[in-house]
């Protein structure tokens, strides 16, 4: 199953599939393609259902489908419309679905709990609102977060001067949508809330585990307590229109890669556990290496052991872990998004082709693409799902559903 942004992890990797790569001799079977309302997110998959957001005429939608046939199971409609220059038409998150329930956020901020079997309304929230605070130039973009019994949002915009007026992380009960706890103080952005345990620093010393939600705002990152939002700790990381949109990654419950793009590249950070003179115990956040050579706009990089993966700026690149130093640079795919599958990369790329590649570090003497299919028509700036062997796509045109086995 693949039931939030980036799947069950949040990360991009898929656990228990194989890919063939003959699609020359055995292309890929494609099982439906229909058009789609537009939107820049993706699908949760349960099953043999698929839950995404999408925009049609005045309505935001989350619709259900069958994974099977495409064919259409139910949907929920909120009478809201957004619209950017730039960013188009549509929501830009994805579903979460847990435990029966479909929670969505759209991009005027309606945060929903949907009966996942019916498309029935639980409960709704208005986050913007909760949070006293405007929209963004692109609209709300967080996938919401489930910890526990909470749903985790980040909504708000980058308005410095409203920035202490204002609510920037919001928890909801899961059950009941009742606000359980919030906090202030940031600047808003496009990334998603992460949930995560750092442990150990690269010493290997074992700390108590801090369970922690990741904010990668405007301002850069910051860890909350999911209990209280209390914060742990927090690392600034600004560029100059104040937009970080990629995942942080989570490396080894030790160390965390943030990147963004707009001539910023990326940092590792680790962590140091201090005591202070009352004897409290913190961690410090120190620097392991910044990176301008990978620069990650609004494509979310992926780890394979010592080395991580993304799009700088639409072109393939290998950075070593360990020193940070860029192994490859090879190979332009636009503003795709990818998954890790066992020791490939599964690239879908912003032309609408999806691409098998090897996850190495060996520098390759020209492109070394494993195989290649045309997908979807149109701009693809959604993530890819990959599902029992099934690859769902889409982008603001289409989405199609291929059996890869």
């Amino acid at each position: 199953d693949w039931p939030a942004f980036r799947g069950p992890n949040r990360d991009d990797v898929v656990i228990g599939e194989s890919l063939r790569t003959d699609w020359d001799a055995r292309p890929p079977k494609q099982l439906w393609k229909h058009p789609i309302g537009s939107g820049w997110g993706a699908f949760a998959v349960i099953g043999r259902r698929a839950w995404t957001l999408e925009q049609r005429g005045e309505n935001e939608l989350c619709v259900c489908y069958d994974i099977e046939t495409g064919r259409e199971l139910w949907l929920h409609a909120d009478a809201v419309r957004f619209s950017s220059p730039q960013g188009g038409v549509g929501p830009c998150s994805t579903p979460t679905v847990h435990d029966g329930k479909v929670f969505t956020q759209g991009a005027t901020g309606i945060l929903n709990c949907l009966d996942a079997a019916t498309g029935r309304r639980v409960w709704t929230r208005n986050t913007l609102e909760d949070a006293g605070s405007p929209n963004l130039e692109w609209g709300q973009c967080g996938s919401p977060l489930i910890v526990d019994d909470l749903v985790i949002v980040n909504p708000g915009n980058n308005d410095e001067a409203s920035r202490a007026k204002r609510t920037s992380v919001i928890a909801y009960r899961r059950e009941t949508g009742e606000k359980v706890w919030a906090v202030g103080g940031r600047q808003g952005s496009y990334s998603s809330p992460h949930f995560t345990t750092l442990r150990r620093d690269v010493h290997q010393e074992i700390l108590s585990a801090e369970r922690q939600v990741l904010i990668f705002d405007g301002l850069g990152v910051v860890a909350l307590r999911p209990e209280t939002g209390g914060r742990l700790w927090e690392f600034a990381w600004i560029n100059t229109p104040q937009v970080n949109s990629a995942q942080p990654l989570v490396i080894d419950e030790n160390l965390v890669l943030i990147g963004s793009g707009y001539g910023k590249g990326s940092v590792l950070l680790g962590f140091l556990p201090q005591v202070d003179e009352v004897g409290g115990r913190h961690l410090e956040v120190v620097e392991r290496w910044q990176s301008a050579q990978f620069k990650l706009k609004f494509n979310s990089a992926v780890r394979r052991g010592d080395f991580v993966f993304g799009l700088d700026e639409g072109m393939l690149t290998c950075l070593s872990l360990k020193s940070g130093k860029r192994l490859w640079k090879q190979g332009r795919y636009g503003y795709g998004q990818m998954l890790l599958v066992e020791d490939k990369l599964l690239i879908l790329t912003e032309e609408g082709d999806v691409v098998l590649v090897p996850a190495t570090p060996e520098t390759p003497e020209t492109p070394r693409e494993l195989a290649r299919f045309h997908a979807i028509d149109g701009k693809t700036w959604n993530h890819p799902v990959l599902s029992r062997g099934r690859l769902l796509v889409r982008n603001s045109d289409e989405a199609a559903c291929f059996d890869l086995r």
